[in-house]
């Protein structure tokens, strides 16, 4: 099968929304679609990379510029690092974990809980009143 074949049988499982042209085949758990080509399974977004602009070296990431998951159209898509990724996720606010500082730690969100049903907020305090 040619590139061009395999690229008609991946976009055949696709809608337009917008600009984005959107897997809607099976997906991963982050929603990436997910399509099985020469024996092994891909992620629709990396194969279309690769069948469009060549071989993907090592270490490098197909960065989505729409930020979202399900879409192979090849516009929007590129070649980057991990780190890349992770300063654009941070730069458009979507990163949600430790370096984001809009984001709330577990322990954070442990401590409003016990403080709204008026519980100690921490084991120290709840040894002590169980000793009493």
């Amino acid at each position: 099968m040619t590139d061009a074949e395999v690229l008609a049988r991946i976009f055949r499982r696709c809608r337009r929304e917008g600009g984005c042209l959107l897997w809607t085949g099976a997906t991963t758990r982050g929603g990436y679609g997910n399509i099985n080509h020469g024996g092994r399974y891909w992620r629709a977004p990396r194969l279309v990379e690769t069948l469009t602009r060549g071989p993907i070296d090592p270490g490098q990431v197909v960065l989505h510029s729409c930020d979202r998951p399900a879409c192979v159209e090849p516009s929007h898509l590129s070649r980057g690092t991990p780190g890349d990724n992770v300063r654009d996720a941070a730069l458009k606010g979507r990163l949600g974990g430790w370096r984001d500082p809009n984001a709330r730690s577990r322990s954070t969100l442990y401590r409003r809980r016990r403080e709204a049903a008026g519980l100690p907020l921490d084991y120290t305090t709840l040894a002590q009143r169980r000793r009493a």
